[in-house]
């Protein structure tokens, strides 16, 4: 009984011969194709129903064949996926934490806005008074912060930059 390649073994056959320029395509390459690209490697032909699996032990054995990748259809992200090169969320920075627990003691723990405190049941926000999407050279300058409950930021937004301090 002979080997049958799975899917993946296929696809890695196709790339080989794609890399090592015996073939001029990697998509949708026919039993047929293999075959005569089995019979083209040895000069023995194949059945097309086997040239797969014949393919996938010859390259294996009778060459330096140690993986290609597979091609899948998929677009590559360009963003670097090493775990050092993760993209730090600023609120999590132990920068701005200090920075936050700095203004809030500066400022008082109410809103500069509206005067609402924790006692009445609001959330309080450490914000920038210049937004940092405009302005990222500011935010962690402690002149540039102000203490405004989640509603007054929410509306704020990045569209004003008014001090209420």
């Amino acid at each position: 009984m002979i080997y049958k390649a799975n899917q993946h073994e296929r696809q890695m056959i196709i790339n080989w011969v794609y890399i090592h320029k015996l073939w001029h395509t990697k998509h949708n390459v026919s039993n047929d194709q293999l075959a005569t690209m089995y019979t083209h490697l040895t000069g023995t032909k194949v059945y097309k129903s086997k040239a797969c699996a014949y393919l996938w032990l010859y390259i294996t054995t009778n060459s330096s064949f140690k993986g290609c990748e597979v091609y899948t259809n998929k677009k590559k992200s360009r963003r670097n996926k090493h775990p050092y090169n993760k993209k730090v969320n600023f609120y999590q920075t132990r920068e701005w934490r200090e920075l936050r627990v700095e203004a809030l003691v500066k400022y008082g723990r109410k809103c500069c806005l509206c005067g609402r405190t924790v006692g009445d049941g609001v959330v309080l926000h450490v914000d920038h008074i210049k937004p940092r999407s405009k302005f990222p050279q500011l935010e962690l300058v402690l002149s540039n912060m102000q203490i405004l409950c989640e509603d007054c930021n929410m509306g704020k937004s990045n569209h004003y930059s008014d001090k209420w301090r």
